[in-house]
């Protein structure tokens, strides 16, 4: 029998009507442009609303919500491309570093996909004062040609989107009631910050705070107010969260470049057939107000999902040790990098290929820990 995997689109959109319903509607709108008109409307702000009041929390929650939904329908748009990564693929790409690597080299598989973590990796990211901590099981990746926030504004430069999402926990009502963090990569910004590759843009991007937050309840756009949307900016809870967001980009970072190199090893399934067979039969059973439930969860029951280095698994568990004769080295992992090749006539042609991270010296295994050291919170 095969193993469930928890998608954020399975488990907070087809398993919540509220929220597919919204979603439904959204879709049944063709231009990119009236959808998010259409989305603002719905939580009763045009965008220069939201832009002049969005340091309120109530603002805030209706603006995050409207994105939370643009990238969704995009993800169905583009046929629920979900990419799965185990628990050594994601330990590798996130000791793997990003020297040398500009925004221009990432080059994303489709306009917008989601990727699921397969592990509970420690990492974690802050959901507000109910539900505190949540743990990062995946992220959306998009790629627009206009700013997420603004439906009139096409920037001139690429936008990449990174939204790691944290799963419901004990504390949350709802599998909606979750914690999310996004991070733009913009060419402009990478420019003006001085950084000279995407390493140097992260250690920057995170010497900053690292804020939170989080749209209470499953109802993507349930007119939330002030007390359901928190950010939380201090320094213990960035300083917490700040190894986790760091890990979580890293590993969707390196994954990109991964997807694009020479050869990747991937596995694709077909999922969804045996689900809408399923959900007919109910439908034809059902009274005549749930049958448009059953429609709409029969319209976005089909996905595609994509297994990245099933063999590169087991692989790191058995790496062979490098041999040192320096003694004293215990033994470590080396972090991995990118290297570049220039091949074919007249060495014109740029290669990249994947120097993955090794274990090194003898003896006493040494680990580096990536986990959140959660700061004490108060009840309430």
């Amino acid at each position: 029998m095969k193993k469930m995997l928890n998608f954020h689109f399975d488990s907070v959109v087809l398993n919540e009507p509220d929220n597919m319903a919204v979603l439904r509607s959204v879709m049944r709108i063709k231009s990119d442009q009236a959808r998010r008109e259409w989305l603002y409307n719905l939580i009763g702000a045009t965008y220069e609303d939201v832009k002049r009041a969005a340091h309120t929390n109530q603002k805030l929650a209706g603006l995050n919500a409207v994105k939370s939904l643009i990238i969704t329908s995009s993800f169905v748009d583009n046929g629920q491309q979900k990419f799965v990564l185990g628990q050594r693929m994601c330990e590798m790409f996130s000791l793997t570093r990003l020297d040398g690597i500009n925004l221009d080299d990432i080059r994303l598989p489709f306009p917008t996909f989601y990727v699921h973590f397969d592990a509970d990796l420690g990492w974690k990211i802050w959901g507000g004062n109910r539900t505190h901590w949540h743990t990062v099981r995946g992220a959306y990746v998009c790629e627009m040609d206009y700013d997420l926030m603004d439906p009139s504004y096409h920037p001139p430069h690429r936008i990449v989107n990174v939204q790691l999402w944290g799963e419901a926990n004990e504390k949350s009502r709802r599998p909606g009631d979750d914690a999310t963090y996004w991070m733009p990569f913009i060419d402009s910004l990478i420019q003006k910050s001085g950084a000279k590759d995407l390493e140097g843009y992260l250690d920057i991007k995170l010497s900053q705070p690292v804020k939170s937050g989080r749209l209470y309840g499953a109802n993507f756009l349930a007119s939330p107010s002030a007390e359901d949307y928190e950010v939380d900016d201090s320094e213990e809870t960035a300083a917490a969260a700040r190894p986790s967001v760091e890990m979580g980009v890293r590993v969707i970072l390196n994954l990109l470049l991964y997807l694009s190199s020479e050869n990747p090893e991937l596995r694709r399934e077909r999922f969804g057939e045996a689900r809408v067979k399923s959900l007919q039969k109910k439908m034809r059973r059902a009274k005549k107000k749930r049958r448009e439930e059953y429609e709409g969860r029969i319209s976005l029951a089909k996905s595609t999902v994509t297994y990245v280095g099933e063999s590169i698994e087991s692989e790191f568990e058995s790496m062979q040790t490098e041999n040192s004769e320096r003694a004293g080295i215990r033994r470590h992992i080396v972090r991995g990098h990118w290297h570049t090749y220039r091949v074919g006539p007249g060495r014109a042609k740029k290669t990249r290929k994947w120097i993955k991270p090794f274990w090194r010296g003898h003896g006493e295994t040494l680990h580096k820990h990536y986990s959140v050291v959660e700061p004490e919170v108060a009840d309430g």
